[in-house]
């Protein structure tokens, strides 16, 4: 199954398709939209010298990482918002939306490996893994994105591409919630 449709050339399956492909990717924005301030929250229940300066080093990959996010949830919602169901258009929002999502895997990349150089003290590893761990799926999943529209510009995408990028970062979220329940 390909994702190349157009509007009233296709039968009706083929459209259904392209509409459920945009679905897919406007929930790809839904489940990425976890920051890191649960995360510098929940360590701020201990202020030894040794946490402090580990909050310190926290911040700025925390800022970094919600500007990243947010770069993704602004491409989701204008891509969702303007993408077109004609082919002759849609090989060239495929090549624009490949180069915008790798840009943006690369800096969840680039994210993931800022908080992995960061030594964690021993009372916080275990959120400190597990925010770890959702950044790393959360950066294969986008970048599984980038490689959908690789394939789009070809036609040669499909919804179990899509779906495999989703079923990580839908995973994602899983690590994003257990890390969050250290803030109580």
């Amino acid at each position: 199954m390909t994702t190349r449709t157009a509007v009233a050339q296709l039968p009706l399956p083929g459209l259904r398709l392209r509409l459920r492909t945009r679905t897919i990717v406007g929930f790809l924005a839904v489940a990425i939209a976890a920051t890191l301030v649960f995360a510098l929250l929940a360590l701020r229940s201990s202020q030894s010298p040794e946490v402090t300066g580990y909050l310190s080093n926290l911040a700025p990959v925390t800022e970094h990482h919600n500007e990243v996010m947010n770069r993704w949830n602004s491409f989701v919602t204008v891509h969702n918002a303007t993408a077109t169901l004609w082919i002759s258009a849609y090989d060239d929002e495929a090549a624009a939306a490949y180069a915008e999502v790798s840009a943006i895997a690369a800096e969840a990349e680039a994210v993931r490996s800022e908080w992995a150089s960061i030594q964690p003290p021993a009372s916080h590893a275990e959120p400190y893994a597990l925010v770890l761990e959702a950044m790393r799926l959360t950066s294969t999943g986008i970048a599984g994105v980038a490689d959908y529209f690789a394939d789009a510009r070809t036609g040669e995408a499909s919804i179990e591409q899509a779906r495999a990028a989703l079923a990580l970062i839908a995973e994602a979220s899983g690590y994003w919630s257990r890390a969050r329940a250290f803030e109580s």
